[in-house]
């Protein structure tokens, strides 16, 4: 008979805190070695063979036992790895650490780094005190201070919040314009008891509950942008910072207890909705969004109601459509801060809402309802196809501003493939909709093509980077440029230009929206930029591709256009001129590069023209509003003349959109009204 042993076993995979599970202790070698001996003595005539089959898992072995670990150092080489993660010091900076803040791998900031020319020419700006640009940027920033003290500073909030709701016409038009809008992709009212209590309010004002009246501030607030009365225009951007000052101190009040609760969840998300349509704040959303997370599942939000008590058919489908937005938020937010989005997908168990029409749920339905079919459009169908790519883009979130991931080419084309999959399958639904009697909105679709699209531009824009010294990457860089040209496709103007914002809702938005509605329309134009001019440096072209098949004037087309873009920004009252300044010296650049001329002067006079231009844009927009400037704080409020503390005139203090200080949302101080620092 044979003697056999295990030494042929394929060890299981283990940590490195330990040795496999398999492989003897070290006491044990020396008995291991006498059975190998016995075995050998006892074979009457051994051929050389057969001592060689013995031997050689006994040398195995031997080797083996000086490898592992002395046991009675164990527990002090256990400790040792537990604590080593903390104090590793080779991780590398992933993000831009700028003033105060650090803004991780997805923030567009960290897409600037290849533009060697343009960050150049940012530290010259800003070190020369006697150029024409440097006081020509001193300018720009004085005018924006006077700007937003002309707008944004109110001395105190009335305790009576329904002193600022407006004239029924007025609330009407804002009312409705939310709930075609926004209302469609972010679910958070159950519209037909918004309407009847909205309706109860006009008949009796006095009775309603303080939080339906926040809710109505900041509804109205979101509606704003897309106002049809250009005549109203100046006074209901005044009016919904107003509004949302107001629904951002009562939030923030020190008696939180009582807004812990589906009202509470509600009026938070609208909150941040309202910052970032209005501009206000918007980037710093992320720092709230971590506290209406918690409080979301603090009310048990993240759990599916099937596992709690006595929640009835209306509310089980209140929760789920209320937690679907509130991740959606979590991580729209985690993009734009370049921070982690601070959940996965093992953190809950909630499942997506119902393919169902409002009309079909109320307080008195009893009986469970049934779903339609994926292939009906409903009000929620735009939300349910958002929550089918959710873990797909937390995952691709987490792993981006992850500072401790090193992400892997091959992990970046697995999950850029299944989020190019699923969005195909996404896009086939909403074809198929437009099929139907009620059909999705040019806002829909393109709101979910833009929420969905930046994800691929994040992904994959670290490899479009490197695509330039290795072809290996190539394919990022086409995806890069696929998405991003995706993404600025919406985005070009009406050939009409006023005064007024013209286009549709969605275009409206990208105007006067700040937070994501500008970050990502500048990450897209920032990547153009970057492939525009690797194909002038390029030659010869080392392959021929879709992406080749564009010619450079349509990618200097696309530049314009979102150049344009922020023009119209900024006489619809943006005081931050960072896209244009940027995108503008770029373009001069490529200019430049394909004139065979001066790239530098090109891009100083260019620059020096545009500082200009934003001046007189700046100035006539500022003398307008004084004489326009209406009372909306009821007490015949006029220029504070608070002044900002000047902290120097560096590239970044240059007209930020932050108006309201939300830098610590959970306060309920609110002590540096007139932050000037960038968002």
């Amino acid at each position: 008979m044979s003697h056999t042993t295990n030494t042929s076993t394929t060890p299981s995979t283990t940590s490195h805190d330990s040795p496999p599970s398999n492989i003897p202790a070290a006491g044990a070698f020396d008995a291991l070695t006498d059975q190998f001996s016995i075995g050998s003595n006892s074979t009457t005539d051994p051929s050389k063979e057969r001592a060689s089959t013995v031997r050689a898992p006994l040398d195995e072995l031997h080797q083996l036992r000086h490898k592992l670990p002395d046991p009675a150092n164990t527990e002090s080489a256990e400790s040792a790895t537990v604590s080593s993660p903390i104090h590793n010091d080779a991780l590398p900076m992933k993000g831009v650490f700028e003033k105060t803040r650090l803004f991780g791998q997805s923030h567009w900031m960290n897409s600037i780094k290849p533009f060697d020319k343009i960050r150049s020419l940012k530290k010259t700006a800003e070190c020369d005190k006697n150029s024409d640009i440097y006081s020509l940027l001193d300018k720009c920033k004085k005018l924006g201070r006077l700007y937003k003290a002309q707008h944004f500073i109110y001395p105190s909030i009335s305790p009576d919040f329904r002193g600022y709701v407006p004239q029924r016409k007025t609330s009407d038009e804002l009312v409705h314009a939310y709930l075609r809008t926004f209302e469609t992709v972010y679910r958070i009212l159950h519209v037909p008891s918004f309407q009847q209590e909205y309706d109860l309010y006009w008949n009796s004002p006095e009775p309603a509950s303080t939080a339906f009246v926040i809710t109505l501030l900041l509804v109205m607030a979101i509606g704003s942008c897309f106002s049809q009365d250009p005549a109203e225009f100046d006074s209901l951007r005044s009016s919904s910072s107003l509004w949302i000052y107001a629904a951002q101190s009562w939030l923030s009040s020190p008696f939180e207890k009582s807004r812990v609760n589906l009202n509470g969840v509600q009026i938070h998300c609208l909150l941040l909705l309202a910052r970032q349509t209005n501009a206000i704040d918007g980037d710093l959303t992320w720092i709230s969004a971590g506290s209406l997370l918690r409080t979301a599942m603090h009310t048990g939000l993240h759990r599916d109601p099937c596992h709690l008590p006595k929640v009835s058919v209306f509310h089980s489908e209140l929760r789920r459509r209320l937690w679907a937005t509130v991740l959606e938020i979590t991580v729209q937010s985690s993009m734009d801060s370049g921070g982690p989005p601070l959940i996965s997908c093992q953190d809950f168990d909630c499942e997506p809402p119902a393919n169902v029409d409002d009309c079909q749920i109320d307080e008195g339905t009893q009986i469970p309802f049934v779903s339609k079919s994926m292939n009906m459009f409903t009000q929620t169908s735009i939300q349910i196809l958002l929550s089918r790519s959710l873990p797909l883009r937390l995952e691709i979130a987490k792993l981006i501003n992850d500072f401790r991931s090193d992400t892997s080419y091959n992990e970046t084309i697995r999950l850029g493939t299944e989020l190019t999959t699923l969005s195909r399958s996404i896009a086939l639904l909403v074809n198929a909709f437009s099929t139907n009697i009620v059909k999705p909105t040019i806002f829909q679709t393109r709101i979910l093509d833009l929420l969905t699209q930046r994800f691929l531009l994040a992904l994959h824009f670290p490899f479009a980077i490197k695509a330039k010294t290795n072809f290996n990457y190539y394919f990022s860089r086409k995806i890069c440029l696929d998405s991003s040209l995706a993404i600025l496709s919406h985005s070009t103007l009406p050939t009409e230009h006023n005064t007024q914002i013209q286009g549709d809702d969605y275009t409206k938005t990208i105007v006067l929206g700040g937070g994501l509605f500008r970050n990502i329309l500048l990450h897209a134009a920032i990547a153009i930029c970057l492939e525009f001019i690797t194909q002038l440096q390029e030659d010869p072209p080392p392959f021929t591709s879709a992406s080749r098949s564009l010619s450079r004037k349509e990618l200097h087309k696309a530049i314009q256009d979102y150049i344009d873009l922020t023009v119209r920004r900024i006489e619809a009252g943006e005081t931050n001129v960072k896209g244009y300044l940027m995108c503008s010296c770029i373009l001069a650049q490529i200019d430049a590069m394909e004139a065979g001329t001066s790239v530098e002067q090109g891009m100083v006079d260019v620059m020096r023209k545009d500082l200009e231009f934003c001046y007189q844009l700046l100035k006539a927009r500022t003398e307008e509003s004084a004489t326009q400037q209406l009372d909306v704080s009821g007490d015949g409020q006029k220029d504070s003349g608070v002044e900002s503390q000047d902290t120097g005139h560096g590239w970044n203090d240059t007209m930020p959109d932050s108006i309201l200080d939300f830098e610590i949302p959970d306060s309920w101080l609110f002590s540096s009204w007139m932050s000037m620092d960038v968002d």
